[in-house]
């Protein structure tokens, strides 16, 4: 995995920050694509991802994701820990969960 490029979808959450953690600890360089860059705890302070402000939610996303890779390369990884945006989704198990709220959280 060494010198290996990753994007990670939502690295500044509570998952995200964590799979960030364990590839750069293997020597992934990662692109860490959120809204909000994650603070600095202790798990993060002598190493740092890349920040790139990312909003997933947009439906076209083919712009975006092109610019990225145009700056950084094209990832080895592309990894997402980005949370989904209907409200039913959290307290829900996958038997439960309706095809709308599917299509609108997994595209």
């Amino acid at each position: 995995m060494k010198n290996k490029l990753a994007f990670i979808v939502g690295g500044s959450g509570l998952i995200g920050k964590e799979v960030v953690n364990l590839l750069l600890l293997k020597g992934v360089k990662v692109i860490n694509l959120d809204l909000i860059e994650r603070k600095k705890d202790q798990t993060s302070t002598f190493r740092k991802e890349t920040f790139y402000k990312f909003d997933c939610s947009k439906n076209n996303l083919k712009p975006q994701i092109s610019k990225i890779i145009k700056k950084y390369g094209s990832p080895d990884y592309f990894i997402n820990c980005a949370y989904p945006k209907t409200k039913d989704w959290s307290n829900n198990s996958f038997k439960n969960i309706k095809l709308k709220s599917m299509f609108l959280n997994i595209k």
